[in-house]
C-alpha cells in the first residue's frame, strides 16, 4: 500500500506540469457539494454538539477539498466533542473530593470514556483538516506561493 495522497498544494516534490493538472482534476472530482447551507444532521447527540456542527461547518465551507463527503466526519467529531464534555463535567462534579481525586471505580470508567472521546475528537479534527499540524501545513504551502507570486512580479531580488 502506498503513501497517503496530499492535497496538490502540500505537495513539495516536483511535479510536470501534466501531473500538476491531473492532481487539480482529481482534487476537484473528490470534493463534491460544498458544505455551504448543510443542516445540522438528527443523529448529533445534543446542544453542543449542534453548536460545534454549525462553528465547524462555518470554517470548513471555504476550503477547497471539503465538501459533503465530509459530514460524518464532521459528525463524528461533534459527537465525540459532546460526550468527552459529558465525561468531564461527570468527572468534575462526582470525581473530585475536598481531600482529593476519588478514585472509584465509576469514576475510573468515566475517566477512561473521557481519553476514548477525546482521542476521537482528535482523530475526527485531523480529517477535518481542524489540527494545528495541517493548518500549519497548509499556511507553509500559501506562503509558498505568495512568495512564488512574489518572485515572478518582482524577480529574484
Amino acid at each position: 500500500m502506498g503513501r497517503a495522497r496530499k492535497p496538490l498544494e502540500a505537495q513539495v516534490g516536483n511535479l510536470t506540469v501534466g501531473q500538476q493538472e491531473q492532481r487539480k482534476f482529481e482534487q476537484q472530482l473528490t470534493a463534491g457539494k460544498p458544505l455551504t447551507g448543510l443542516k445540522p444532521p438528527k443523529t448529533l447527540i445534543n446542544a453542543e454538539a449542534r453548536k460545534l456542527w454549525k462553528w465547524a461547518v462555518g470554517l470548513l465551507k471555504d476550503m477547497p477539498l471539503v465538501g459533503e463527503i465530509d459530514a460524518l466526519n464532521i459528525e463524528g467529531m461533534c459527537n465525540a466533542f459532546a460526550l468527552y464534555r459529558a465525561a468531564t463535567d461527570k468527572i468534575k462534579k462526582d470525581g473530585i473530593t475536598e481531600k482529593g481525586v476519588d478514585f472509584g471505580q465509576e469514576i475510573i470508567a468515566v475517566m477512561n470514556a473521557q481519553k476514548k472521546y477525546a482521542e476521537e475528537f482528535r482523530a475526527f479534527a485531523r480529517l477535518c483538516g481542524l489540527t494545528v499540524d495541517s493548518r500549519l501545513k497548509l499556511a507553509a504551502t500559501k506562503a509558498k506561493d505568495i512568495d512564488n507570486d512574489i518572485e515572478d512580479l518582482f524577480g529574484d531580488i
